[in-house]
């Protein structure tokens, strides 16, 4: 999984740029690539907290983040941080998984449980499992 990201960038060159139903180009609009958070390999406390913090740094500049492909569980300080700026937040979640469980054979920073932790923050009413 930690290679999604890198995966998604390769295969975005063959994206459609136009849109029939907006009628806009994507090319017209400003988002930018952060790239990767270099984050310590093994450590999964310290990788959430560095990825927290970056997302932080980026809602602080004014932008609007959004993360794709990759280990499931980086969805959680990502939520985090923006229900820090977006008290009101609501989640719309695609997956085959629910990701709601405590824990995941005996780890609870795993990829099955931050639909769960992110219920428990923001409200199980501002959760929409697809």
């Amino acid at each position: 999984s930690r290679f999604g990201p890198s995966r998604i960038r390769e295969v975005s060159i063959g994206v459609e740029e136009y849109s029939p139903y907006l009628d806009r180009d994507l090319a017209d609009l400003n988002f930018f690539d952060a790239g990767d958070i270099p984050l310590p390999f093994g450590n999964a406390q310290r990788s959430l907290d560095m990825i927290e913090e970056y997302v932080d740094s980026i809602l602080e500049k004014g932008k609007f983040p959004m993360g794709m492909g990759g280990e499931h569980l980086v969805s959680w300080p990502v939520i985090k941080a923006m229900y820090k700026k977006y008290p009101d937040l609501a989640i719309i979640h695609f997956d085959a998984h629910t990701d709601l469980r405590v824990d995941y054979e005996g780890e609870p920073l795993s990829h099955s449980t931050p639909i769960r932790k992110a219920a428990e923050l923001i409200g199980p009413h501002n959760v929409y499992s697809v």
